[in-house]
């Protein structure tokens, strides 16, 4: 009997430090807090929701006649964490460049709209992802007469999964940076046990992680996966990623690969590009053959950009990425 209660007592003790040390990890993941320096952007000034982007549902009604207002509509998608500022240097070049009757739209990701100790992004769905993709999709259908969409990172695997449900035919051109529709091969392990049974325990306990760190070649970490290393000092990006919304990331690379769904016959063209030291994603012959097999487009068209990693926009001036993605995008432009 006595040996009985020592038992007892000693599982119960072990179980309260358990449940202690379980409320004090989640308790400390909770108020990790993300690096927010939206003053500090590149392209030199402060950014502006009015003016940097559109939001869909205040700004513009559906279009209900066969009249467009605009030839072309450029639709930007961001990333994992992305604001939309985070394509302010692109969309500044290419809104000087494209013709006068086109219209740039980039909205704000489900999540990402503000930063609430990542209070909306630890709840919500890869839906939201999905219902944003796709009205703003409809959005420059009812603007333009030719839409091209550019996505980057997750924001490609957003655009992927978006057209392969939905059954019509909504964009012309697509252009991937960075494209995050595999899976990096050094997180596997963390998506396996993610999407796996004790997944939803992992997430409950440890509901915000700090953001894991690429090595480059040379052994050097860089906070995030640019080489410039001026934006590592006053450039916006996370220190911290919440779990939930990482496994939405994750549900969604798993539905596109075993999907049979196709994209619609709209799609001319889609290009990839990926700066040469890209650590953030997989590989990316995988991802061409997987976009190739849904797409009627025929062969995916493939840069590799040297001096750059996965942040094209924000590299250096030297590397050429800006100009590079300018000149593609703008290629079948309707002059």
């Amino acid at each position: 009997m006595l040996i009985t209660t020592t038992i007892r007592n000693a599982c119960t003790r072990a179980c309260c430090i358990s449940l202690l040390a379980l409320a004090t990890l989640r308790l400390k993941s909770i108020y990790i807090t993300p690096r927010s320096t939206f003053t500090h952007l590149s392209i030199g000034h402060k950014f502006n929701p009015i003016l940097d982007h559109f939001e869909p549902a205040q700004n513009y009604p559906p279009s209900h006649t066969d009249h467009r207002p605009y030839r072309t509509a450029y639709v930007f998608i961001g990333g994992f964490g992305d604001p939309p500022s985070s394509y302010s240097p692109l969309v500044t070049v290419l809104k000087s460049q494209a013709s006068r009757d086109s219209i740039v739209l980039t909205p704000a990701t489900p999540g990402w709209e503000s930063y609430d100790n990542f209070k909306t992004s630890r709840s919500l769905t890869h839906k939201s992802w999905l219902r944003s993709c796709l009205s703003s999709l409809h959005l420059a259908n009812s603007l333009s007469d030719r839409v091209v969409v550019v996505g980057h990172s997750t924001g490609a695997l957003v655009i992927t999964r978006a057209l392969q449900i939905y059954d019509d035919d909504l964009v012309d051109e697509i252009y991937f940076t960075g494209p995050n529709l595999r899976a990096n091969k050094d997180d596997a392990s963390a998506k396996r046990l993610l999407l796996g049974r004790l997944g939803s325990l992992v997430k409950f306990t440890l509901p915000v992680i700090k953001k894991k760190v690429r090595k480059a070649e040379d052994g050097t970490i860089r906070p995030c996966d640019t080489l410039n290393e001026d934006y590592h000092k006053s450039g916006f990006y996370l220190k911290a990623f919440p779990v939930n919304a990482i496994v939405e990331m994750f549900k969604l690379q798993e539905q596109i690969s075993s999907s049979s769904l196709s994209w619609g016959s709209r799609v001319k063209r889609v290009v990839f590009f990926k700066g040469e030291s890209d650590r953030s994603v997989g590989d990316m012959q995988e991802q061409i053959d997987l976009v190739e097999s849904v797409c009627w487009a025929g062969k995916v068209e493939f840069f590799k950009v040297k001096d750059a990693a996965h942040n094209l926009v924000f590299e250096r001036e030297e590397s050429g990425a800006l100009d590079l993605l300018v000149n593609e995008i703008l290629r079948n432009e309707i002059k």
